[in-house]
């Protein structure tokens, strides 16, 4: 299945250089060229994701947005913004905005941002995509009956006899994994690689060597390859190789969409705070590292949130909080988490957890799920309140299916 995208943008060069770029990453795309043509393709196409400039003639990206997510809440929706819309962009996301991309377009922030719908549109639609998989072999029995394993195997196959042929393949389509013998006519392996990364790192190699070819996929695992297949080629290793570069190209995009997503929390959290007339700076000396907050911070954006001292007494619930819970609480006690969902929790210890919070400089992260898969994690921040910095613990809330 693959997932359909429009385009809404008024700039006639910009839109076909967009188009071309999502239709690379694998999107079936449609295009519009203002925002009223957009609506009118997106209540007969109905697409999973929506790019959107902020600045167009007849209706803004605002207004789009709003009104796709009044048609479909479940729309993903990512605005494309001038420097002086920022602002406004943030505004967007506590509205229901996946993400916004600054002016002039950093591609790979694109398609990190189509990433993470993608991501998010497989996980509520239960669809497998395909991996795609670009196999570089001149000798022809050899390279065909790759490809047919491959196939066999659930894969989108590419096939090359050389790497000429191979990077106009790779330039024009979507590859996840490149399978490339080292010796090969016009472009051999190594040269291959070489001009891949030029292009994309968004990809993984593994290598295929003959006798004599050592030092060369050594030289190739160097430059990145994840592993090197001697010929004669054992298929059970060929194929655990590839699996275990799918998933490490899998983990690296789970990071990279993650990362994203923390940024973009803590942008809405900064503005949400300075309306309140204070600022939020993130605890450094967190218990984890920086990649492991942001794992834990998974499909948090719909954000809640809830300041605490160290009495437990809140002292803050934003505004988002308040319209998904029918009540304001005073006090992070076993009552507060019984109305989120969360009937056993061990009070004691959580207050032990809570000591050592506010005791010790390294702070403790609590992740904790309710019943309803609503996800709750519990890290210390330094409030920094007219140039006082005061310790505060912080309850996030978010997540809801």
């Amino acid at each position: 299945m693959n997932i359909k995208v429009l385009l809404v943008e008024d700039d006639k060069m910009a839109r076909k250089r967009l188009k071309r770029v999502i239709e690379k990453e694998g999107y079936e795309i449609i295009a519009a060229q203002d925002g009223l043509e957009g609506l009118e393709l997106f209540k007969s196409e109905r697409p999973d994701v929506v790019i959107t400039d902020v600045k167009m003639p007849k209706i803004d990206g605002i207004e789009v947005m709003h009104r796709i997510k009044e048609m479909s809440k479940t729309t993903e929706v990512i605005l494309i913004t001038g420097h002086g819309d920022i602002d406004m962009a943030i505004v967007a996301l506590r509205d229901g905005a996946l993400d916004y991309i600054k002016k002039p377009i950093d591609i790979d922030q694109l398609i990190v941002s189509l990433g993470r719908a993608k991501e998010k549109i497989q996980d509520r639609k239960k669809i497998t995509i395909r991996n795609s998989i670009l196999i570089l072999e001149d000798d022809e029995k050899t390279r065909e009956k790759l490809g047919k394993i491959y196939i066999k195997e659930g894969y989108k196959v590419f096939t090359a006899p050389d790497g000429e042929r191979g990077l106009k393949i790779f330039s024009e389509n979507k590859i996840d994994i490149l399978l490339t013998d080292l010796r090969m006519p016009i472009m051999n392996g190594l040269q291959f690689i070489s001009e891949v990364k030029k292009i994309s790192s968004d990809c993984e190699f593994i290598v295929l060597s003959g006798f004599g070819d050592e030092a060369d996929a050594v030289e190739a695992m160097r430059n990145g390859a994840i592993n090197f297949i001697s010929k004669p080629i054992d298929l059970e290793q060929l194929l655990l190789s590839t699996q275990k570069a799918i998933d490490k190209l899998e983990l690296q995009r789970s990071y990279y969409y993650k990362t994203r997503e923390l940024e973009l929390t803590k942008q809405i959290m900064k503005r949400i705070s300075s309306e309140r007339g204070y600022d939020i700076e993130f605890s450094e000396n967190s218990e984890q590292d920086q990649s492991g907050l942001v794992l834990n911070l998974i499909d948090i954006m719909n954000i809640s949130y809830v300041l605490f001292d160290e009495k437990l007494d809140v002292g803050f619930a934003n505004q988002y909080f308040q319209k998904q819970n029918d009540f304001l609480p005073e006090k992070i006690d076993k009552e507060f988490f019984e109305k989120l969902g969360i009937r056993e929790i061990d009070m004691e210890r959580f207050r032990e957890d809570i000591d050592f919070m506010f005791k010790n400089k390294r702070s403790k992260m609590i992740k904790l799920d309710s019943e309803d898969s609503t996800k709750i994690i519990i890290i210390k921040i330094v409030l920094i309140v007219e140039g006082e910095r005061e310790e505060r613990g912080l309850v996030f809330i978010g997540g809801r299916n």
